[in-house]
């Protein structure tokens, strides 16, 4: 996404300094489905167009405010250090966190962290709205030399509308009963201005 916002973002400087017009700008995409050779133009790419997406999900994400509507399970914390940000103790010790982040849908593999396999995926309603709840087992990379391995429960729920999502993650070290809490918390996280 970074790459293309840069190239669509240098078409639209290089394109306002020859002097074109916005609606002469377009941006030639190949369309391997039906002819593998052949180049298609679309609208909806242009740079101005991607620029305006990116300066509204900005936007949306800037105005996003977590809040809490319930008490948690006992040794369970959550602090704001930021209105979009949130971090998740256990025992005074910080074992997940609540984010926005950017989100292309299932369908691009977005969402999921690194170094993590599905043991497990389910469909939850949450102060967010819908989504789902995976249990990942997750890895250090290779290159660390740490065979580390550890479960993560981890919820991804899509912004409608926008290229984001929530994301909720806990790592757990007592996979039933941090289960419960996840579905407890998830449950009281929400967004000031929503219901």
């Amino acid at each position: 996404m970074k790459k293309a916002l840069i190239i669509y973002s240098l078409i639209f400087c290089l394109s306002l300094l020859s002097g074109c017009k916005e609606k002469d700008v377009s941006v030639v995409k190949p369309n391997p489905i039906s002819q593998p050779n052949a180049l298609i133009e679309t609208e909806s790419d242009s740079p101005a167009a991607v620029l305006n997406s990116v300066s509204s999900t900005e936007a949306m994400w800037s105005k996003i405010e977590f809040k809490l509507t319930g008490n948690l399970p006992e040794g369970w914390r959550i602090t704001f250090p930021f209105k979009n940000q949130g971090e998740i103790f256990k025992r005074d010790k910080q074992v997940g966190a609540i984010e926005v982040y950017g989100y292309e849908g299932e369908s691009f593999g977005s969402g999921l962290p690194n170094h993590s396999s599905i043991v497990r995926a389910e469909e939850i309603k949450s102060g967010f709205g819908n989504g789902k709840l995976y249990t990942l087992e997750r890895s250090e990379p290779a290159a660390s030399k740490t065979p580390r391995t550890w479960n993560e429960y981890y919820a991804i729920f899509p912004i409608k509308g926008e290229n984001l999502a929530y994301n909720v993650w806990v790592e757990s070290d007592d996979l039933d009963n941090d289960l419960i809490t996840m579905r407890s918390i998830l449950q009281i996280l929400g967004v000031n201005g929503e219901n």
